[in-house]
């Protein structure tokens, strides 16, 4: 009889074990679940928060192009505006300076305004082939400022 008591106690307690060991290895299952599921949480998060990050870098790089793009046509304009007045109304020395090198620009490019007109067949006075030349000449100065600008933009 003792035996018998023994040998309950001793499966009981067997039994106890093995369900102890049991329930420890379903919970060591479902930590491993758990961080497993966490650690992808965590990993797609920060994929996300990188690809969004590109995004935003890509939109800031957009704007900063925009910026100077408008930046380079808006100098282009203030150039062009500059050279018109230098050679309408020079009022410093500067200003004198830049008018007599744009002249000098707007007599060579008279004479191939000329020239045009000639391979035309076109008849043009020499005041209208000056009228033309200054503005090739005026443009051909915003597009340099607009190059300087880009150039400023690259450094």
């Amino acid at each position: 009889q003792l035996q018998d008591f023994y040998k309950k106690k001793k499966d009981e307690r067997e039994a106890a074990d093995a369900s102890k060991a049991r329930a420890n290895r379903e919970r060591i299952r479902i930590r491993n679940l758990q961080r497993r599921i966490a650690r992808n949480d965590l990993t797609s998060a920060a994929n996300m928060q990188i690809a969004s990050d590109a995004t935003n870098s890509q939109i800031l790089a957009a704007q900063y192009s925009n910026d100077w793009n408008e930046s380079m046509k808006a100098r282009g304009e203030e150039h062009k505006k500059f050279c018109s007045r230098c050679l309408q109304d020079p009022r410093t020395a500067v200003e004198r300076r830049t008018r007599s090198a744009l002249n000098k620009k707007i007599k060579k490019r008279t004479f191939d305004v000329l020239k045009r007109a000639d391979a035309r067949q076109m008849e043009m006075e020499i005041t209208e082939a000056k009228i033309v030349a200054r503005d090739e000449v005026l443009e051909l100065e915003a597009a340099e400022e607009e190059a300087r600008v880009k150039d400023e933009w690259r450094m």
